[in-house]
């Protein structure tokens, strides 16, 4: 008789722990959803950007080498200015 109400005793312990970590796990995942959404829309924005960033010095490429170019032709005209 006694080992009969330590097997229900247990039973209950471990049935009570099952659904205590059963909850727990539950919420932790609600959480690592929210997580993982939030760093995806970090690394959508950050690739965003980052495309901006690259098109801008693209931008500043061309125009450096404009101004090279218009540079060059005003040291080429002070030069025959010179002669």
């Amino acid at each position: 008789m006694d080992s009969i109400i330590k097997s229900d005793i247990f039973f209950f312990i471990t049935g009570l722990s099952v659904i205590v970590l059963t909850i727990v796990g539950l919420v932790v995942l609600y959480y690592l959803t929210k997580i993982f959404k939030d760093i995806k829309h970090i690394a959508k924005t950050a690739k965003t950007e980052a495309d901006h960033i690259a098109e801008d010095v693209e931008t500043y490429r061309k125009d450096l080498k404009e101004g090279e170019k218009e540079i060059k032709q005003f040291a080429h005209q002070i030069k025959k200015i010179v002669k």
